[in-house]
């Protein structure tokens, strides 16, 4: 990630250009997991626009924005809540600028790609 954006910033994480949504049903307790993935652009200054993929696993609740063609993101902040006592959540993603967006989950995986979005 540092590799790609040496000065990475999460309030620079802007346009949302895929959502997946992949649920899990557990046949021997009737339970059910799910994950969600995004991947978002960074508003960079070059002519090249990195993306950063989140992989959120074990998602216990996800509030999401009204889902238009074009989704922007504004403020984005990735807490630890560990020490929350909410059971089975780990962390929470949340936008606090325009969009609803707010995702509480047991794991948080981040991947950054090189690429250039047209």
């Amino acid at each position: 990630m540092l590799r790609i954006v040496p000065e990475f910033d999460f309030y620079k994480l802007r346009r949302i250009i895929r959502l997946q949504w992949d649920s899990h049903c557990n046949p021997e307790n009737g339970t059910a997991d799910a994950d969600l993935i995004l991947t978002i652009a960074y508003d960079a200054q070059s002519a090249s626009t990195p993306q950063f993929t989140f992989r959120f696993g074990g998602v216990a609740r996800a509030k999401l924005p009204e889902l238009l063609p074009s989704v922007y993101l504004s403020e984005v902040e990735v807490e630890d809540l560990h020490g929350s006592q909410l059971e089975n959540i780990r962390f929470r993603l949340k936008d606090y600028g325009q969009t609803e967006l707010e995702i509480e989950c047991k794991s948080v995986e981040m991947i950054a790609h090189d690429s250039k979005i047209q």
